[in-house]
């Protein structure tokens, strides 16, 4: 925190605590000249908002005529595990919380500031400086509202809890960023209990809100397509990254997983990846069990541009090393009397967000990745003399976003990838799927997904699409899926002008209903028990009961399938625990609740009478609890996805999938009584309905050989 003029026999304070981005104390009223005592400054202004969710409110915040902020932080809200009593005047460490996010806006303003976020493009100051102050409009500094609606946002509503927002508005108007408080929710979201305002991951990830959408289509219009709306949060991630790994902040975990602190998962954060791992392309908009949603398709743009930023950095690390701190603070931080090294002297990673934010002012409101991928292309021509266009296209292109990429508009779900690069040479793939020797029509999608993404290839006729596709060189996940057939995973790796054939080696699906196989008994409840054998994770079953837990003893849902061509010998079986959207042809409104996926099932077998009410049936496996491992704050699609399961070898006509618990009734970690808030039952199974019915996508049954 700043503590005035003179700080440990400095006569300024040090680093960004005044630079050339502020022009003064980040607590100094440019209008009067003088100090505000408090957490008000040009840049922010920064308060508790305790009464609202969504709007500036309290009057707490620090006040120091010695201008030493310095509350003491004891994590009252973690230690007390959530408990309501602490929030009466000055408790839930208010002032230290209020003073962390002024400090964090202001080291935003700065950091953006000399990346281009200034006056002339926008910014938000009370009063624009230097050359640039008469350029745009004044009075927006950015309103901060600590642990908004912590009292009247909890329990029933939660709208003050486990979230974080930046409502950015017009040049002129100041933004608004709330930040609440995170806590374990029934069936919901269960993070630790942690103040957002702490995490600054998630700060930066909010801020960044305000640059995309001031800086992308003027001052005014701001992002509004949506893959616009995708890469705005992808933006927030990667900014909030970047500023603490050139900075050498530690989180504590992967620099490049978002929100650590508030979700308590180092692994992943809020995502579904973190950013440095994550297999997503251009054609897998539509990925997760949410459907089209800029949260989770903006994990396709964090892919693209991790990449084209490794790719920078790769390029001139020798000359202008990464891990060089010394250098990597030069080029991010300014001083009193000096800006940031300019780019052309800094690491790639520096390289790569000066693209961006250039990149930012190159588009229009309605932007597709498409046109960010170009807009970073030009400013390389512009910042760079297009030094970097081979480097940009290579990543761009292996991902999905090369010179064929297309997408019919920047609102489009459905764009379709393209892997060529200019000047770059290509190999050329041609796809085939056999089952012995028979060809099988299907389609092939490049990556992990098949549910709602666009392929790159198939093997229908009428389609538009080829079987052979050019691919710049490297190593490409793949899914086959096809009718009769299920889903095969593979990989294939192409070398520059390489002509090869990836043929995939499929089974007989015995149990889909294009190869013959029949449902032909299900428990009560059950909702379109067909789409657990039609071959795609883009349909599901849902086992649903009125009253009882779905892993109460003689609750347990189930689906019955007459298997194709008589009796086999089984020895697989592959399942799918995916989800589809909510209520996407309305017969299952719950089909998106990720804490009624499946988790652990049973196989049980049967050769004779199977219809019959007296059948003998034999369980042949019981799969391990975390079949389908579930994760805090909240299942993820990546542990959802068709999973291969061997089973002993045995006879059967007919064989019964039986659902032993879903996501809510299977995991510890969202059982139980998770904190003091005497309003709050967090246990799954008692505080939620999520533990009524259960959800798959595909059983697939596989023969011997």
């Amino acid at each position: 925190s700043y503590q005035g003029d003179r700080v440990a026999g400095c006569d300024t304070p040090p680093g960004s605590l005044r630079n050339l981005a502020s022009r003064g104390p980040w607590d100094v009223d440019f209008l009067t000249g003088l100090p505000t005592l408090t957490t008000a400054g040009n840049n922010a202004r920064t308060r508790e908002a305790w009464a609202s969710p969504l709007t500036p409110g309290g009057a707490q915040a620090p006040v120091s005529p010695q201008r030493r902020y310095t509350a003491k932080f004891t994590d009252a809200w973690q230690n007390s595990k959530c408990d309501p009593a602490n929030l009466v005047p000055g408790g839930n460490d208010i002032d230290a919380s209020v003073t962390n996010l002024f400090v964090a806006h202001n080291r935003m303003h700065d950091f953006s500031y000399f990346l281009g976020f200034t006056e002339e493009n926008y910014n938000m100051q009370v009063r624009n400086l230097g050359g640039n102050a008469d350029a745009t409009r004044e009075n927006d500094p950015e309103l901060g509202d600590v642990q908004a609606g912590a009292v009247t946002g909890g329990s029933p509503s939660y709208l003050g809890r486990d979230n974080a927002n930046q409502i950015s508005l017009q040049d002129g108007i100041p933004g608004i960023t709330n930040q609440y408080l995170f806590q374990p929710i029934a069936g919901a979201f269960y993070s630790p209990c942690a103040d957002g305002s702490l995490d600054m991951s998630v700060v930066g990830h909010e801020y960044t809100h305000a640059i995309s959408n001031r800086m992308i289509g003027g001052p005014d219009e701001g992002i509004t397509s949506d893959q616009g709306g995708a890469m705005g949060e992808s933006w927030g991630d990667l900014v909030g990254s970047e500023y603490l790994i050139s900075h050498g902040y530690s989180t504590g975990a992967n620099p490049w997983v978002v929100g650590p602190y508030a979700t308590g998962n180092k692994v992943v954060g809020i995502r579904d990846y973190a950013i440095n791992r994550n297999p997503l392309q251009y054609g897998d908009i539509g990925f997760d069990s949410t459907g089209p949603e800029v949260h989770a398709d903006g994990e396709i743009w964090n892919a693209v541009q991790y990449d084209v930023r490794n790719a920078l950095v790769r390029r001139y690390d020798a000359r202008f090393p990464s891990g060089n701190e010394r250098l990597q603070l030069r080029c991010a931080d300014g001083s009193s009397t000096r800006s940031p090294l300019p780019a052309r002297r800094c690491p790639g990673n520096r390289r790569w967000v000066q693209l961006m934010f250039d990149g930012f002012l190159l588009q229009q409101g309605a932007t597709s990745m498409l046109d960010a991928r170009d807009a970073m292309l030009a400013a390389d021509k512009m910042r760079f003399d297009g030094a970097n266009q081979r480097t940009l296209w290579t990543a761009f292109a292996r991902n999905g976003m090369g010179v064929d990429a297309r997408t019919p508009n920047a609102d489009s779900d459905r764009p379709r990838p393209g892997y060529r690069a200019p000047g770059v040479r290509t190999g050329t793939v041609t796809f085939k799927a056999l089952a012995g020797d028979r060809p099988v029509r299907g389609r092939f999608f490049v990556g992990h997904y098949e549910a709602r993404v666009t392929p790159v290839a198939d093997t229908l006729k009428g389609n538009g699409l080829d079987s052979t596709v050019r691919f710049v060189p490297g190593t490409y996940e793949l899914v086959f899926q096809g009718k009769g057939a299920g889903l095969e995973r593979s990989h294939f790796t192409v070398k520059p002008g390489q002509r090869q054939t990836k043929v995939l080696r499929v089974s007989r699906n015995l149990a889909s209903k294009y190869a013959g196989g029949k449902v032909v008994g299900s428990s009560a409840g059950s909702v379109n028990a067909a789409s657990l054998i039609d071959d795609t994770e883009g349909t599901n079953w849902a086992g649903v009961n009125e009253s009882e837990n779905v892993d109460a003893k003689g609750r347990h849902p189930y689906v019955v399938v007459d298997l194709a061509g008589g009796r086999h010998v089984v020895s697989r079986v592959n399942v799918s625990a995916m989800l589809r959207p909510a209520g996407a042809d309305g017969s299952d409104p719950d089909s998106g609740s990720r804490f009624t996926a499946l988790r652990r099932f049973a196989i049980d077998v049967c050769t004779r009478d199977c219809t019959a009410k007296d059948a003998r049936w034999t369980r042949i496996y019981t799969s391990r609890p975390n079949a389908f491992p579930a994760v805090r704050p909240r299942p993820v699609a990546p542990n959802l996805t068709l999973r291969r399961f061997d089973v002993p070898d045995t006879r059967a006509t007919h064989v019964r999938f039986v659902a032993l618990e879903n996501q809510c009734t299977g995991f510890s970690g969202y059982a139980g009584e998770q904190d003091n808030d005497p309003t709050n039952d967090t246990d799954c199974k008692t505080g939620s309905d999520r533990g009524l019915s259960v959800r798959a996508a595909e059983l697939e049954v596989f023969g011997r050989g």
